[in-house]
């Protein structure tokens, strides 16, 4: 029960700052652009409203559908951190024998394997996380060619001129610091 209270309380600022870093820092925001721009698309062009709303659409169901990986690999690495943690304090009984006897070599050896499978856990989050996105900035660049070759398409349509070349020409460098 200690180690749990530990893990616990060591994990209270990781899960502050993935929350911090992930959910406001980037999807907030990335909400908040993507909303205010398919409204602006479907304003200007019915397709490019629905182009934008089905982008939308499959760029969060991404994200809620992949939330699973990382947090499978999250409550791997909790659990993890948990055992460890009650495997550190059952060897305080232990404690006086490694550090007189010769045996602290070999000890210190498997603390270190141990801190090495740590590792490796927190790599494994790290990968799923920047798969995430990878696939997501991907996606991103797939909609700009999309809503570019529907305004291209537009404006050789429409033979615009003027205000509406500017208007569309206004969309695409939006979208390109998007």
């Amino acid at each position: 029960p200690l180690g749990k209270l530990i893990n616990h309380m060591s994990n209270v600022p990781y899960l502050v700052e993935e929350i911090v870093n992930k959910l406001i820092t980037y999807l907030l925001p990335e909400f908040v652009c993507l909303v205010s721009m398919v409204v602006f698309l479907s304003l200007l062009d019915p397709i490019l409203g629905i182009i934008g709303f089905l982008f939308m659409v499959c760029y969060f169901s991404y994200i809620f559908r992949n939330v699973a990986e990382p947090q499978r690999l999250a409550k791997r690495e909790a659990k993890f951190r948990a055992d460890h943690h009650q495997g550190m304090l059952n060897t305080l009984d232990n404690m006086l024998y490694i550090l007189v006897n010769d045996s602290f070599e070999y000890e210190k050896g498997s603390f270190n394997r141990s801190n090495q499978r740590h590792l490796r856990h927190f790599q494994d989050c790290e990968r799923a996380n920047s798969g995430l996105y990878k696939f997501l900035d991907t996606g991103t660049v797939a909609f700009l060619i999309a809503v570019s070759i529907r305004i291209f398409y537009i404006v050789k349509q429409k033979h615009s001129q003027g205000l509406d070349f500017a208007k569309y020409t206004s969309i695409f460098v939006i979208l390109l610091f998007f």
